[in-house]
């Protein structure tokens, strides 16, 4: 127990912020943000951490994009594909500022991005995080159209925590459901044209399934149910409105969707220790009629994708990007 103790210590305070400084220096590295134009800390609501990034090619000889809108703010067929994209970190950790490479690579397919922020746990514990991430959707909806975005080309992308939101973020949009602000987001955005939820936490309740699934490091697997605890903490207790903290429990036995679910790709590594949820979804998804497909990266830990540098990331940023061309058309 203090052998765990001690490295939740260490990881929560030596290791988490100096790889967030890291990333945050490396943004601004010379030539990394060549081709792009970013906005940063747009707010999508009131709260202080209601924010988000805009990513879109740079225009060619103008100060920014020429809106690809009809009149009345409806997207024009052949405008930018729209990007969501929520950055994980256990619900806990992590920003925007640490995932701008995740958005910029969407960024640099030709896609308008729009990287999010949200409340994190513990000081904020679920739906906070989930809520924030429908406000955000509700602002895209109302936003991109004027930014040259096709919001019929609606692509949802996320890891590990920001697997799980956008995941249910995709239930929102393909099942209505009774609350009027999920509704509200049904009617205003289409469903999405695909779902991309990389080393998912897909079912934040019953984490103990992890280790019996498979053997876990004491340090990791006490980490697993930190997440838990901390983000779900009545998870002991399921009720119906846990749904979007567990999107993969819902899709395993929803009935058909209202709109069709969108066709979904989700890599992991062989050696991530969630690697157990990204392996359900795509059979999950295959049962409602939609393409299902989960890719595993022989040697890659949990979210071995984020350096991007390396030649298995590479390879999964490949096939994530090109599954990703193939069905937002």
């Amino acid at each position: 127990m203090a052998r765990t103790s001690l490295g939740t210590f260490l990881y929560g305070s030596v290791f988490l912020p100096t790889v967030q400084l890291l990333f945050r220096k490396a943004r601004h590295w010379p030539g990394v943000l060549r081709g792009l134009e970013v906005t940063r800390d747009v707010p999508y609501g009131p709260l202080p951490a209601q924010k988000l990034d805009v990513y879109r090619p740079a225009a060619t000889g103008a100060a920014s994009l020429p809106a690809a809108t009809e009149p009345g703010g409806v997207a024009r067929p052949g405008g930018l594909p729209v990007v969501i994209h929520i950055h994980g970190g256990g619900f806990r950790y992590f920003s925007k500022d640490t995932h701008w490479a995740m958005a910029a690579a969407f960024a640099r397919t030709g896609a308008l991005v729009f990287n999010v922020d949200y409340r994190l746990a513990p000081a904020h514990r679920y739906p906070a995080a989930f809520d924030d991430v429908v406000e955000a959707a509700l602002h895209v909806a109302r936003v991109a159209p004027g930014l040259g975005g096709d919001l019929s080309r609606l692509v949802l992308a996320g890891e590990s925590a920001g697997a799980n939101l956008v995941t249910g973020l995709a239930i929102a949009l393909c099942w209505r459901q009774e609350d009027e602000r999920l509704a509200s987001l049904y009617d205003r955005l289409p469903a999405p044209r695909v779902l991309l939820p990389a080393c998912g936490y897909l079912e934040v309740s019953h984490p103990e399934r992890h280790a019996a699934e498979r053997k876990i490091a004491p340090f990791i697997e006490g980490r697993i149910h930190q997440v838990t605890e901390q983000y779900l903490p009545d998870h002991r207790d399921p009720k119906p409105s846990h749904r979007f903290a567990n999107p993969l429990a819902f899709l395993e036995s929803a009935p058909p969707p209202d709109r069709p679910f969108p066709a979904t790709f989700a890599l992991v590594g062989s050696n991530d220790p969630v690697i157990g949820d990204t392996v359900r979804i795509a059979p999950a998804v295959r049962r409602l009629g939609a393409t299902g497909e989960t890719k595993v990266y022989e040697g890659g830990m949990h979210a071995f994708h984020a350096m991007r540098w390396k030649g298995l990331a590479k390879q999964a940023w490949t096939d994530q990007l090109a599954f990703m061309a193939k069905h937002q058309r």
